[in-house]
């Protein structure tokens, strides 16, 4: 490794320099001007500004929930895609687009039902509770059998 170009006082030297030029060359514009007003770009509101002029009357009310209805996407959200299209939007939806259920909904047929069943401990647990108002294995009041 050889020695550096510069020490840090030289380095130091040159920046203050370059500081100093750029401080003298720089000039400060207090004057705001638009050079060609007919090339400037049409900015727009802010979508949050409210002017206090404008009002709605009763009609734009009425319908301002109809628009919102029309313009949102989450409108027929519970329903399928088959209802909500007439023709399939994807090519994934192609395949079984015009598919029909064979048999109705598994809703009381005994095929598909499996009730869940319930042993003597907890036939005996439901009588229990139905009588007495607490279940056999909670405590009674008092701590237990002792009273303490």
């Amino acid at each position: 490794m050889g020695e550096p170009k510069f020490t840090e006082v030289a380095t130091n030297a040159i920046w203050r320099e370059t500081v100093k030029r750029e401080t003298r060359e720089s000039k400060l514009r207090t004057n705001f001007t638009i050079p060609n007003p007919l090339k400037v770009p049409i900015v727009p509101e802010k979508p949050n500004r409210i002017t206090p002029q404008t009002f709605a009357d009763a009609e734009e009310l009425r319908l301002a929930p109809l628009r919102l209805q029309a313009l949102t996407t989450l409108k027929d959200v519970d329903k399928l895609p088959t209802q909500r299209y007439d023709m399939p939007q994807t090519s994934n939806q192609e395949i079984g687009w015009y598919h029909k259920p064979m048999a109705k909904s598994a809703q009381g047929r005994e095929l598909f039902t499996h009730p869940r069943g319930s042993c003597d401990v907890t036939a005996y647990a439901s009588e229990y509770y139905a009588m007495t108002g607490t279940t056999p294995y909670s405590r009674p009041p008092g701590g237990g059998k002792d009273g303490k």
